[in-house]
Parts: structure tokens; C-alpha cells; sequence
């Protein structure tokens, strides 16, 4: 069975109970929309991975994975890493469950996957940039140019790094 079709068997009729109705479609793809709330759901045939994407009407569609279920939602209900059936089966179990607040179109249930999201968007990119520094800071050492490390790691916090890197910061400092 495709994609699409298992979705309009198995999620739309939940949806439509709570007032959702496709506004868009295409192969692997589907976006539902209430009077407050857009939902999509996608699947990758080339991957095998599948999406759900939830926001508020005319704003950002945010990703809802394991995460967001886990950590917003306080759910255990797994949709990563499953087959199609499997995710779609697991979506309606948790919009019929801890996720109803999506199909009410609560705020506070939205604004908390914004939040999570972002905040953890915001992690990521932060770790990123961490060790683009510290590999900038790799060079500069390896080169004897300690002012060069002593700047680059003031845009880091210094006491949430390794202690090898805290010391070449220290021994930067006195040999400047």
C-alpha cells in the first residue's frame, strides 16, 4: 500500500473528526490544515524515513520527532526509524492520545514544539561553531600564534570546555 493512501485510510479520519481536511497533495505527501492548526506528513522512499510537521495556520511548520513526543509530550510513542505503516499507525495513536492538544489547536502545546525545536536548533548550531573555533584553535596553537587562541576562545565559554583545551587557554595567556 502507498503512502498516501494509508495516510487518507488511517489518519484522515481522525483528522476530520477534529475539524482537518488535505489542502495539498502530492506523491509521499500530505498537509492537512483545521482553522488553527497545518499538519504534514511525508515519507522518503529513498531513505525510508517519515515526517510530521505541525504549526499554527500561515506560520512554520515545525518537525515533531521522538524528541518533541518524548520531551513535550511526555509519550513514548515512537515514529522514527519505523516502516510507513507502522509511523502513520503510530501517528494517530499519539494525536488520539498526548498529542490531542495539536488537533485542539492549544497554544501552549504549539508554542512548546516551537520552543523545543528552536531551542534545540539553537544547541546544534552552538556545537557546530564550538568546534569550528576549537579547530581554528588546534591551528593557531599548533602555529605558536597564542593571541590568535586567546581571542578565539574568548567567544567560547571557556569552563565548559575540556580541561586540555581550559589549559592551552591558560598557557595562551602567559605566552602572548
Amino acid at each position: 500500500m502507498e503512502f498516501n493512501q494509508i495516510s487518507r485510510s488511517k489518519l484522515l479520519p481522525v483528522l476530520a473528526a477534529s475539524g482537518f481536511s488535505i489542502v495539498e497533495e502530492y506523491d509521499n505527501v500530505l498537509r492537512f490544515r483545521s482553522a488553527t492548526v497545518e499538519l504534514s506528513v511525508s515519507y522518503n522512499v529513498l531513505d525510508r524515513t517519515a515526517s510530521l510537521d505541525v504549526g499554527r495556520v500561515g506560520g512554520f511548520l515545525y518537525p515533531v520527532d521522538d524528541d518533541v513526543i518524548k520531551n513535550v509530550f511526555g509519550s513514548h510513542i515512537k515514529i522514527e526509524k519505523v516502516t510507513m505503516e507502522v509511523f502513520v499507525h503510530h501517528v494517530v495513536l499519539f494525536l488520539k492520545g498526548d498529542g490531542s492538544a495539536i488537533l485542539r489547536g492549544d497554544r501552549e502545546a504549539l508554542g512548546q514544539i516551537e520552543r523545543f525545536v528552536e531551542d534545540k536548533s539553537e544547541s546544534y548550531t552552538a556545537k557546530i561553531v564550538q568546534q569550528q573555533t576549537l579547530t581554528e584553535v588546534d591551528k593557531a596553537w599548533l602555529n605558536g600564534r597564542y593571541a590568535d587562541v586567546v581571542r578565539l576562545m574568548g567567544k567560547l565559554k571557556i569552563d565548559e570546555l575540556p580541561s586540555s583545551y581550559q589549559l592551552k587557554y591558560k598557557m595562551a595567556v602567559q605566552r602572548k
